[in-house]
């Protein structure tokens, strides 16, 4: 098997490079999806346009404002580790979207994982 000199082989760097790419594709969907699908959510969950474009302001505060303060506060771990943490509430935070009961819990679920996208991105 061929080495780089970072000791990675050309198989699993391509590996890796699939992984973030669809990591990366996976953030941005996850965090755009609600703008197309707005009006029918705010029909499902029987609440008006403007409530469920809250959906969007409350996931983009916690994204700006937890950014710097999640850099500063875990820069002192592996990067794969925090990585590791961000993708696993990223995934809880979509579940809990997915099969939301009502309007409070998909927006409780929307401020949760609204920590984890950017901070991923900057690990990558």
């Amino acid at each position: 098997m061929e080495e780089t000199v970072t000791g990675v082989t050309p198989g699993r760097a391509r590996l890796c490079v699939a992984l973030l790419v669809l990591m990366g594709f996976a953030l941005g969907c996850s965090e755009f999806i609600v703008i197309g699908i707005e009006s029918n959510l705010a029909k499902e969950m029987g609440v008006s346009l403007a409530t469920a474009g809250q959906l969007i302001s409350l996931f983009a505060l916690p994204y700006a404002v937890m950014t710097p303060v999640l850099a500063l506060a875990t820069g002192r771990f592996r990067r794969y580790s925090v990585m590791l943490v961000y993708l696993v509430l990223f995934c809880l935070g979509n579940a809990l979207s997915a099969f939301a009961p009502s309007f409070g819990v998909l927006l409780a679920a929307r401020v949760l994982w609204g920590r984890s996208p950017e901070r991923c991105w900057r690990l990558a």
